[in-house]
């Protein structure tokens, strides 16, 4: 049971992960899971976060970076296309 909710939990942070970095982003924070059972044998695993473009403010810190491939200079990044739909606050 444990290894079946870690492996889905692992798939659950693939899409998450994937539109992070389709966005710009580098690394993302706030992240939790929420899951929902369905009947008796399904239970639905969901992956929420906020995508960020972290950057490395100490040497350990640059250097674990650069060995994993980040930390370089931010690109830059092309205008979002699509205007963000704001809703009022306490709506949703």
């Amino acid at each position: 049971m444990t290894k079946n909710l870690a492996e889905s939990r692992n798939e659950a942070m693939v899409p998450l992960m994937t539109e992070a970095r389709n966005k710009g982003g580098n690394a993302i924070i706030g992240m939790r899971f929420d899951t929902t059972e369905l009947g008796d044998v399904w239970t639905e695993i969901c992956a929420y976060g906020t995508a960020v473009q972290a950057v490395p403010v100490h040497d350990a810190a640059r250097y674990t970076a650069s060995q994993l491939g980040y930390g370089g200079a931010p690109q830059p990044q092309q205008p979002v296309q699509q205007p963000v739909q704001q809703q009022p606050y306490g709506a949703g």
